[in-house]
């Protein structure tokens, strides 16, 4: 049987998940700065820490530190991590380009009204 790693909590971090959120919100994470920051000192390496958001038995989310390292032998490159596909789109409208703009306008006729003319 494989021995577990120990758990490191990330401390001055709580993450809250709702029910009654809307879709987009995954989920909420307060900062107790000073622990946080104590935290993050402890534990980076190279200036980065990673933290996994998971779920506890008894169904509360909790965040802990990512203590993953990849094992290198003689002679190879280091292990990759395989990175999941992330769970929503990652499309980024402020990076289209400004002819893509101009070509989702085509076809629209301008039919004399305003944006004054709008009701609301």
């Amino acid at each position: 049987m494989t021995e577990r790693a120990e758990i490191i909590f990330a401390d001055g971090l709580i993450v809250k998940c709702r029910d009654s959120a809307p879709d987009y919100v995954l989920c909420e994470l307060s900062v107790k700065v000073d622990e946080f920051i104590e935290f993050m000192q402890t534990h980076n390496k190279n200036g980065w820490i990673n933290l996994e958001v998971k779920k506890s038995r008894a169904g509360r989310p909790y965040a802990n530190l990512d203590t993953w390292e990849p094992r290198q032998q003689e002679g190879q490159q280091p292990a990759r991590r395989p990175v999941p596909p992330p769970p929503f789109p990652t499309h980024d409208k402020r990076s289209e380009p400004e002819d893509d703009k101009q070509d989702n306008l085509a076809g629209l006729e301008d039919d004399g009204e305003s944006i004054d003319s709008i009701p609301f």
